[in-house]
C-alpha cells in the first residue's frame, strides 16, 4: 500500500519515471478495452434473415391489420347516404 501512495506522490510532484511507470499499464489497459470491447462491437452486423422478429416490426404489422380493408365505404366517397357506418336494415 505504501508503494501506491509513494508512486502517487511522485506522479503529483512531476517525477518522469513515476509518470511513465503509471502510463504504461494504463495505456495497455485502454488498448485491451478498445480491442476486446469496442472494435468487435463496431464490426457487428445484424443477422441475415427476416426482420419480423423485432418488436417494432410486429407492432407495425398489428397496426396494419387493425386498419379497415381497402374497399371500405369511407374511401369510396361521393355515394349518397354513405357515412362510413354499417347499413341500416330498416331503410
Amino acid at each position: 500500500m505504501y508503494y501506491v501512495y509513494d508512486l502517487t506522490l511522485r506522479v503529483l510532484e512531476g517525477d518522469i519515471e513515476a509518470i511513465i511507470t503509471v502510463l504504461i499499464p494504463v495505456g495497455l489497459m485502454f488498448w485491451w478495452v478498445f480491442h476486446v470491447f469496442i472494435l468487435p462491437a463496431r464490426q457487428w452486423k445484424p443477422p441475415s434473415g427476416p426482420k419480423e422478429r423485432t418488436y417494432f416490426y410486429r407492432k407495425k404489422r398489428v397496426a396494419e391489420e387493425e386498419r379497415l380493408p381497402r374497399g371500405s365505404s369511407w374511401r369510396r366517397g361521393g355515394e349518397e347516404g354513405d357515412a362510413g357506418g354499417p347499413p341500416e336494415a330498416g331503410s
